[in-house]
């Protein structure tokens, strides 16, 4: 990481702002080059033709994909199950789902094993009956539907904001269930 100043580039044809620490790619009558504002990593910033203006929209629409983002990175970080610790991602939902499902059918059919074969997060395996699997299926959906629920608020949150100090306000890094 370069320890030199961000600087705050212009294109004065489309009025898009980008920051970038060497501006010397654009030195000429194409872009304005200012210094960046302190906080320019947490707001957004449009140029009104002669200055930086904080941009409300772009900064909701930041913190937005911020609290997307989170959400997986924390739903990823898997969760419990009656059996230890599991993936918790889209993928495992679709999978339990699909395991379950399987065992419902063989079940029928009267071929069901006793058990079928679950990776767990740390990627071990571990035998599952049906009743295992179903345990394990609501553990992975009301981990995801408690953090969707988290996401939701959050988004609310920045929709009802009026400022960029009321986007400051929210923590979308905490507030996540463990």
């Amino acid at each position: 990481m370069s320890d030199e100043p961000f600087n705050a580039v212009i294109e004065k044809a489309s009025g898009a702002v980008f920051f970038v620490h060497d501006a010397s790619d654009y030195a000429d009558d194409g872009y304005a080059v200012l210094p960046a504002p302190d906080d320019f990593m947490r707001q957004r910033y449009a140029w009104d033709g002669t200055q930086l203006v904080s941009d409300i929209a772009l900064a909701k629409a930041a913190a937005l994909d911020s609290i997307s983002a989170r959400f997986y990175a924390v739903l990823g970080q898997g969760c419990t199950s009656p059996k230890g610790w599991v993936d918790c991602d889209d993928k495992a939902q679709a999978r339990i789902t699909s395991a379950v499902s399987l065992m419902r059918e063989l079940t029928t059919l009267g071929q069901a094993p006793p058990t079928l074969s679950w990776t767990m997060f740390e990627k071990s395996p571990e035998p599952h009956t049906l009743a295992d699997l179903v345990q394990l299926g609501i553990a992975i959906g009301m981990r995801t539907q408690t953090l969707f629920g988290v996401k939701q608020e959050m988004e609310a949150a920045v929709e009802a904001a009026t400022s960029i100090e009321d986007l400051n306000a929210i923590n979308i890094e905490g507030g996540w269930p463990e």
